[in-house]
């Protein structure tokens, strides 16, 4: 029975979808709750433990933030790889106006950028309202089983590190900012990546939001 005892702890810890990270400002805590509303199964998530000291000191000299969203919906299958269902990206980019003291969140969900005049405000916001669509319920096997793949990346927007989203239209790139953005590609400076896996459910395991 001893040498069970340590498989059944972790199996025991494993069968929530919320999977927290060691605590630290390099490795923080990122939680996240999977859930059906009348069309959806979205996924919120906690950005707020991504946004330390370090961010909150760049972000006043001037430096944006990009934090990209990732998200997967996966088919488990034994003997080959599994499939995906459905995928979703979300991005939401904090930045700092010195004039005016205030801080601007766009939340990559389509709605103009959001104002605030206090770090507390926007804190509020990234803890509670970061919440994705991953697939409506019509096109979803009630009876198939799930999993929902998380890939976070926090991205420092210095004049030097540029996102792939920030291309221009035309495609052209100079060569020196090409050179830089295979820079970044190759050692990930400027960026953090993390990386969460829930455990396989049904439909019908999860909560329903109105």
């Amino acid at each position: 029975m001893k040498t069970l005892a340590p498989l059944l702890i972790l199996f025991l810890t494993s069968v929530s979808p919320v999977r927290p990270q060691a605590t630290s400002e390099d490795e923080p805590d990122i939680y996240y709750d999977i859930y059906t509303t009348d069309t959806c199964l979205s996924v919120w998530i906690d950005l707020f433990p991504l946004i330390n000291s370090r961010v909150w000191d760049r972000l006043r000299d001037g430096v944006d933030v990009a934090i990209e969203c990732r998200l997967e919906l996966t088919s488990p299958r034994w003997l080959w790889a599994d499939r995906l269902e459905a995928d979703n990206t979300r991005t939401v980019r904090l930045s700092y106006r010195k004039v005016t003291e205030n801080f601007v969140l766009d939340a990559g969900d389509g709605d103009s950028a959001r104002t605030y005049t206090s770090t507390e405000e926007m804190e509020r916001y990234l803890s509670d309202s970061v919440e994705v669509c991953l697939a409506t319920l019509a096109r979803l096997d009630r009876d198939r089983t799930l999993q929902v793949r998380l890939r976070i990346t926090s991205i420092f927007l210095t004049d030097l590190n540029l996102a792939e989203h920030l291309e221009s239209d035309d495609g052209s790139e100079s060569p020196v900012k090409y050179l830089f953005r295979q820079f970044l590609e190759l050692t990930d400076y400027g960026r953090r990546r993390f990386d969460l896996r829930s455990r396989p459910f049904l439909l019908k395991e999860l909560t329903r939001q109105p």
